[in-house]
């Protein structure tokens, strides 16, 4: 079977890696290396307040708030201020665009940074008309890696599972089975082996060079787990994901 489906994650995959926002946002901010990771990844308000965003049961100037009294700044405007040095990675943005020119059904999934007041998607030009489905945990509910956020995007690409190359920066989103037999990749932002790669599966498509599964198994692709550093190695092997085409199996 060939490949139809490309579905890419935001932070870390579309832009480049959040870690080097963050460390930007510190110094912007006057505060110590590392304080902003900690605050999110391992002081339980900050765990429970994101968490709670991602699903849409906190708001964005909520998590403001939070955010902000844990490192003592002003909480005003805070996840602007925040993603203010977050920028796209123009080689995986022209490789998504040149995937929907030839044919490929693209989407962007995404857990949730909130809308409102500030949408960093339309910030940087993600929001509107490149894509075949734009999928956010808020709006759904569930984050990765629940696997209902995973059926949801297939259903919208109306796609098989097996069709669909996913593209994540943490390994935690691809740990568990999944509802597609995939590739799996990650980003330290996508090293040039593997955005080469990807450009290459565009233009043998576009060629009407069929790529099947064979070919892409030939790709290893492998990350580390911690917040914002992603890993990859240099060289690729996939592995097969167990599931198909929506199995509400998962949803049971």
């Amino acid at each position: 079977m060939t490949y139809r489906g490309l579905i890419l994650e935001f932070g870390g995959v579309l832009t480049i890696r959040m870690r080097l926002n963050g460390e930007a946002f510190e110094r912007s901010e006057g505060l110590a290396p590392g304080t902003y990771t900690r605050a999110l990844n391992a002081h339980p308000d900050g765990v429970a307040i994101y968490k709670a965003l991602e699903v849409g049961e906190a708001t964005q100037e909520q998590w403001n708030r939070v955010i902000g009294g844990i490192l003592g700044i002003d909480p005003t405007d805070l996840m602007r201020r925040a993603l203010a040095n977050l920028h796209l990675e123009p080689r995986m943005v022209d490789a998504a665009r040149r995937a929907r020119a030839a044919g490929i059904k693209v989407a962007m999934l995404s857990n949730s940074f909130g809308l409102t007041p500030f949408n960093p998607y339309e910030a940087l030009g993600m929001w509107d008309g490149q894509w075949d489905a734009i999928v956010l945990s808020e709006q759904l509910g569930v984050r990765k890696p629940d696997p209902g956020i995973y059926l949801h995007t297939l259903e919208q690409l109306q796609l098989a599972g097996e069709e669909c190359v996913f593209v994540d920066d943490h390994a935690v989103n691809r740990r568990r089975p999944l509802p597609w037999g995939s590739v799996r990749s990650t980003t330290r932002t996508l090293p040039r082996r593997w955005r080469g790669w990807m450009h290459s599966w565009i233009t043998r498509w576009q060629r009407n060079d069929v790529m099947s599964r064979p070919a892409l198994t030939r790709q290893r692709l492998e990350c580390g787990e911690s917040y914002g550093s992603p890993l990859i190695s240099p060289d690729a092997r996939s592995t097969r994901l167990r599931g198909a085409h929506c199995r509400k199996s998962h949803e049971a």
